[in-house]
């Protein structure tokens, strides 16, 4: 079987990605930050992490490395909110709103 080829994208285009990605998850990761474990934003979880993982994969450096991260905290999340632990779900919580930041803050820097 073949290994498939990683398309790498720029800087540019994976932080636009993230951009895209947090404008629409800006509520539920909002309510996240704000220590509440919104079992009903799951499915947006869930997808925020897929272009997370995409993003990890095919974005450079720092931005796709919390990227990744990212992806990974969120199955994580959605996981722990599936199966209603409320306790991993807020401390997880926490990972993914300091993670976000790092993202931001990645992609904001030259």
């Amino acid at each position: 079987m073949a290994t498939p080829t990683v398309v790498r994208v720029s800087k540019t285009e994976a932080c636009a990605t993230v951009d895209a990605t947090m404008d629409r998850m800006e509520v539920p990761l909002q309510l996240l930050a704000d220590g509440g474990t919104p079992v009903s934003w799951t499915d947006d979880y869930r997808d925020g992490a897929k272009t997370f993982h995409k993003v990890g994969r095919e974005g450079p450096g720092t931005v796709g490395y919390f990227a990744e991260g990212l992806g990974k905290d969120l199955d994580r999340l959605v996981t722990a909110l599936d199966k209603e632990q409320t306790g991993a779900a807020k401390a997880i919580g926490d990972v993914v709103t300091n993670r976000v930041r790092n993202l931001k803050n990645a992609c904001q820097r030259d």
